[in-house]
């Protein structure tokens, strides 16, 4: 649920408040040991196939189940700028090191974990991107849970009426749809 704040403040003390910039997160460059494995449980996602007929077709489909989360568009005003996050994300490293390595991800489907046969910078995984979270924190509202994320991943402190709704996206659960492989499959 993408928001924007009315106003935001200056970073606490201790986080780099250069305009557009979170903190500096220590050890993002040095990736080591990483391998990759089938997900058996996952509490953030999971796999599943509607299977459905239509117009007299049977088909299927692939989508994964995830939380619900919220997005914060932040505009620092004193610095007249956007405020993002820098993050690794390991599946964006994944799919680097696949990209630079085509079949480094092919083992995936055999049972264990398989070493990635070459370790990129961690920056070939890291993004910059608008501060976002989880709603998996019961009791609160999205509002809440999106000034946690600020104070988190920002370092500002937001109160729930300092964010206007600029958006609310109800994803079908599937960026990552496929139509479904075998019998009856098809999109």
């Amino acid at each position: 649920m993408p928001r924007a704040g009315s106003r935001a403040r200056q970073p606490e003390a201790g986080v780099d408040s250069a305009p557009g910039r979170a903190a500096p997160r220590a050890g993002m460059e040095r990736i080591e040991g990483a391998a990759v494995g089938r997900c058996a449980a996952s509490p953030y996602l999971r796999p599943l196939t509607l299977h459905y007929r239509q117009n007299g077709t049977q088909k299927s489909w692939d989508f994964m189940k995830t939380h619900d989360s919220v997005a914060i568009l932040m505009f620092n005003s004193s610095q007249q700028s956007l405020v993002l996050v820098k993050q690794f994300r390991p599946a964006v490293y994944a799919g680097e090191v696949e990209r630079h390595f085509p079949g480094s991800l092919a083992a995936v489907d055999h049972d264990g974990a398989r070493e990635l046969p070459v370790a990129l910078p961690g920056s070939a995984g890291v993004t910059y991107e608008l501060c976002a979270g989880l709603v998996d924190q019961p009791g609160l509202s999205l509002e809440e849970v999106a000034c946690a994320e600020a104070w988190e991943e920002c370092g500002y402190r937001l109160s729930p009426s300092e964010l206007r709704r600029v958006a609310t996206y109800k994803g079908d659960g599937c960026p990552a749809g496929r139509p479904g492989r075998g019998p009856g499959g098809g999109g």
